[in-house]
């Protein structure tokens, strides 16, 4: 199965024995259970079915409209895990303000588990969860386990991060500004539940990006010219 986006619009897709089937067009987020698909249009919960290749609507999902794309609804499905989907809701008035919801498919409603936060990769059971933050300089990093609902804090200062398979890359923060912090790449391993420092601590304002292997990142408030750390 894939999720193919174009734009603002988007094509979800199954592929089953060498055939591919059609699901929508438009939908704006989707997870994949088994052989049913969960999807959203703006803020309404679709079920899909492989074994049947049918569709029907399923619920209508808290959130508030987008304030730039006043007609679209900021929904993002992000995970699920045995009776329960998880989804990003946006709840206004400012950009950061989101909350991770946990929606019941047997009661058909709907709780807030995380406030100002959202998802931004699931592996297995494990949903990682950034508070939201106009200053993205200090974000406390959670992992959500989706079949309890329970959330485990993983560093209260961070800044960027990334999910490559079941290891979670990110950047542990220290200092009290932008201007005296020091950072080391960590990874927490969704296998194991474990954490390892894999970089010596640096100097800098911002990480702009995480890999496997390296990162980079500002030494003053200029994004140009980034710098960059191996490990």
């Amino acid at each position: 199965m894939a999720l193919l986006q174009d734009g603002r619009s988007s094509k979800l897709v199954y592929k089953e024995n060498g055939n591919t089937y059609t699901i929508a067009y438009g939908a704006t987020s989707a997870v994949f259970s088994g052989k049913t698909v969960y999807y959203t249009y703006g803020n309404t919960l679709v079920k899909w079915s492989a074994s049947t290749k049918t569709a029907k609507g399923v619920s209508t999902l808290k959130g508030n409209k987008d304030p730039i794309y006043a007609n679209d609804y900021i929904i993002s499905l992000e995970g699920g895990c045995r009776n329960y989907l998880y989804y990003t809701s946006y709840v206004g008035p400012l950009v950061a303000n989101e909350n991770v919801d946990q929606y019941s498919l047997k009661t058909n409603k709907s709780q807030c588990i995380v406030k100002n936060a959202y998802g931004w990769g699931a592996y297995s059971k494990y949903l990682v969860v950034p508070k939201s933050s106009m200053d993205p300089a200090y974000v406390p990093l959670y992992v959500l386990n989706m079949s309890n609902g329970k959330l485990k804090l993983l560093d209260q200062k961070t800044n960027r991060g990334t999910l490559i398979g079941h290891k979670i890359y990110y950047a542990k923060a220290s200092g009290s500004s932008p201007s005296n912090n020091r950072f080391k790449i960590v990874i927490y391993d969704l296998k194991n539940l474990k954490k390892k420092t894999v970089s010596k601590s640096f100097k800098g304002y911002y990480v702009l990006d995480i890999t496997a292997h390296s990162a980079k990142y500002t030494k003053g408030n200029s994004f140009s010219n980034p710098s960059v750390i191996k490990y």
